[in-house]
């Protein structure tokens, strides 16, 4: 395994093509590919597990947990003093109107849910994860945003504060047309929160699991918005340190990365208890699945396995056990054998690469991709009447 990344400026540097293919395994035939309406077949077919000793690094990751609320507490106690029951709720168009036609991303608020976080009103519930809550809001001057609570048992943390609120102020200055702009956050409230524009439409993950791979071109299409969505966020000193198909938002605009701000302030903070798994296994670099600390290359290696979920409807290393899918992202290589295009293939591979200094930088990858999306016209027509 390589050293350490370099400083973020290093690692854009124009400078660092891909190499050449050394060779090809041949393209497997489109028919191969799932058809639309089918899920992927499961992962990992074929693949033995490791030993159940798979090593110090697996270990010291799996003690990397966030604690979660007890069971039986729904929000956060400190919120309660914010929540309304059912019948101080009116009924929104807006959310009436989400709700219909995302109905599986925006649900009804839950008796103890908050109905304000600052001046933002909460709409409805958009999902939870290891590290926080989501809620649709409404901002005082009208615009929708999602709105992240972190958990109170995260933010009780010795330093996540700091971290946060410099993870924040360092979020605000992300721009590019590939991901969604911090709209407000208060680190200092009794539970930290963020708000970021609220992008309508639908997961990667809910449109391949729904409709199967998406063909090269799409995926080509989709590489060079989410490297240029890299670009921008590594160029104001974040990194994203969780991107997967599940933070890639397919939208009426084109494809945007979310849920940037929390992951680095969560990461530095040593957490032992038990809860959810940060970050997702399937998608982690070698070096963040030894327990390192991760810098931009990180999320070059997780844009080539998002990329190869997208081609063929699996990730480059299958399903497992948390503890598999780390141990094939230490010592196994990617299994792209179901790329159909032997260019974007060898593209996904180097991004890859178990040497961290050995990956290209997003800005390297655009020109072997194609143009950046725009609007829905790149997906297919039966995920583009979806979004």
């Amino acid at each position: 395994m390589g050293q350490a990344p370099p400083a973020p400026g290093g690692l854009l540097d124009e400078r660092r093509l891909l190499p050449q293919p050394a060779g090809d395994r041949g393209p497997v035939a489109h028919g191969d590919r799932a058809a639309p309406g089918r899920r992927p077949l499961q992962e990992g077919a074929g693949r033995g597990a490791p030993p159940q000793s798979s090593g110090r690094p697996v270990q010291h990751l799996l003690r990397r947990r966030l604690p979660v609320l007890q069971p039986g507490r729904r929000g956060h106690p400190r919120l309660q003093q914010q929540c309304a029951g059912p019948a101080a709720r009116r009924p929104d168009p807006d959310v009436h109107r989400l709700v219909t036609t995302h109905g599986g991303n925006v649900r009804p608020l839950q008796p103890g849910d908050p109905t304000h976080l600052g001046d933002h009103r909460v709409l409805a519930r958009l999902g939870s994860g290891g590290m926080g809550e989501v809620f649709l809001g409404r901002s005082p001057g009208g615009r929708m945003v999602a709105v992240k609570v972190v958990h109170e048992a995260l933010a009780a943390q010795p330093g996540f504060r700091a971290r946060f609120r410099r993870e924040v102020t360092a979020a605000r200055s992300v721009g590019g047309a590939y991901t969604a702009p911090l709209v407000d956050a208060d680190p200092d409230a009794e539970v930290p929160w963020l708000a970021t524009a609220y992008l309508p439409g639908m997961s990667l993950r809910d449109a391949i699991d729904a409709h199967g791979p998406l063909p090269p071109p799409a995926v080509r299409a989709l590489g060079a918005a989410l490297a240029e969505a890299l670009v921008a966020i590594h160029g104001a000193g974040v990194v994203h340190r969780d991107l997967k198909p599940g933070n890639v938002m397919l939208t009426p605009d084109g494809p945007r990365v979310i849920d940037f701000g929390i992951a680095q302030a969560a990461e530095a903070t040593a957490i032992t208890e038990s809860g959810a798994f940060l970050g997702s296994p399937g998608y982690l670099a070698p070096e963040q699945a030894a327990g390192g600390r991760a810098g931009p290359a990180a999320d070059v290696f997780a844009l080539g396995a998002v990329l190869a979920f997208a081609a063929t409807g699996s990730g480059p290393f299958g399903q497992g056990p948390v503890h598999v899918l780390i141990h094939r992202a230490l010592h196994d290589p990617p299994d792209l054998a179901a790329v159909p295009d032997p260019g974007l293939r060898h593209l996904i591979a180097t991004c890859l690469d178990k040497d961290p200094a050995r990956r290209p930088v997003p800005a390297a990858l655009v020109p072997h991709l194609a143009a950046p999306p725009q609007g829905v016209a790149w997906l297919p027509e039966t995920v583009s009447q979806l979004v």
